[in-house]
């Protein structure tokens, strides 16, 4: 009876064990960054090693770099979420910036790189200004030119084919 309690405890003292060893293993897949990837390329499409990207957070300014592998790519992992810089600059290429890029929680941004040939001292700065999709919001905002076109929606297809041509139902205005 001892012999067998005492296994029983052996048992349960491994499997303890075991669980505390790989539940961190667990958590950390719940993670709460994102990534940023891409290539660097020449202006005929050829990949460029030995390239220095940084990527810098908008909001605090922390930095991070890094040089695009043999392939041409870069990686940035555990970027934490929010606005991001990041330029890309190579021996003899103009610096390429591109402003505003969006970092969410477990995506990856995928950003190419174009490096233009040119001296050190010319920059090309690209804004990120495209604001993320909304799929869930299905209704169009209400612009004056709808609104007035708005009546002319309800007419039959045959009607609204002869109003087309400069008519209250133009799509658009028509400039002497």
């Amino acid at each position: 009876m001892l012999r067998k309690s005492f296994s029983r405890n052996v048992i349960v003292a491994i499997s303890a064990l075991l669980i505390a060893l790989f539940t961190p293993n667990l958590l950390i897949a719940q993670l709460d960054t994102g990534g940023v990837t891409g290539t660097v390329k020449d202006p005929t499409g050829a990949v460029m090693a030995g390239a220095k990207i940084t990527l810098t957070n908008s909001a605090t300014g922390v930095a991070a770099s890094t040089v695009s592998t043999s392939t041409g790519t870069y990686v940035f992992d555990g970027v934490r979420p929010g606005t991001y810089t990041i330029q890309g600059e190579a021996a003899g290429f103009q610096a390429y910036v591109a402003k505003g890029i969006e970092v969410h929680v477990q995506k990856t941004v995928t950003l190419d790189i174009p490096l233009a040939a040119g001296n050190v001292a010319q920059q090309v700065t690209v804004t990120a200004a495209a604001p993320l999709l909304q799929a869930a919001a299905r209704a169009l905002p209400e612009a004056p030119d709808r609104a007035i076109a708005r009546p002319c929606l309800n007419l039959p297809r045959s009607a609204r084919a002869r109003h087309m041509a400069g008519g209250p139902c133009a799509r658009t205005p028509r400039r002497g």
